[in-house]
């Protein structure tokens, strides 16, 4: 089985909850960019589950517009939820290919438990995503550790790779940015 995790974009403060904040211009564009670059490795999800907070129902949106599966909402996917509900939700998929769409520190914990590690050293920023090759996943106490086969080096080059795509399109918006500014100063 193969499961992307993919942490919303970023998201205004300015809401009555924390599961009513929205996505700002840069978090809708850098879900764009995330969907681009995933668009582009060929690879598609079976479906899509997602967290029922507003953010990442937004960031689950952009990210399916152009398959328009399916996406079902998913209380295990809630911020800080535990990680045995998480495997436990992961054993009830019958596919190859899932998609979840969530947050921290849940989806940086999932990754760090699948690996064997007792907790997160490095975060997933947002609109960042990780792919977990698994054989299964199996409920209760050893969950995914014990089943899961993470792949480590691949979460971090699939999470590095959109990284860089972002520094390239932030060095091109500058160029565009100081260009503007010489233009308008002469």
């Amino acid at each position: 089985m193969e499961i992307v995790l993919i942490r919303h974009g970023a998201a205004s403060w300015d809401a009555a909850t924390d599961m009513e904040r929205e996505l700002t211009e840069r978090g809708i564009a850098e879900v764009e960019a995330a969907a681009q670059w995933l668009g582009q490795q060929d690879w598609r999800p079976e479906e899509i589950w997602v967290s029922p907070y507003r953010r990442a129902q937004q960031s689950a949106a952009i990210i399916n517009a152009d398959w328009q599966l399916p996406q079902r909402n998913k209380a295990c996917l809630t911020p800080d939820n535990r990680l045995e509900d998480l495997d436990t939700m992961l054993s009830t998929f019958r596919g190859q290919r899932l998609l979840l769409v969530g947050h921290n520190p849940l989806l940086s914990n999932a990754l760090a438990h699948w690996q064997g590690e007792s907790q997160s050293y490095w975060g997933l920023q947002t609109a960042s995503m990780a792919r977990v090759d698994a054989e299964l996943f199996a409920p209760g106490p050893a969950g995914g550790v014990a089943a899961a086969a993470a792949a480590a080096e691949e979460t971090r080059c699939v999470a590095s790779e959109l990284a860089r795509a972002r520094a390239s399109r932030s060095a091109a918006s500058r160029r565009l940015t100081s260009r503007s500014a010489s233009v308008s100063g002469a």
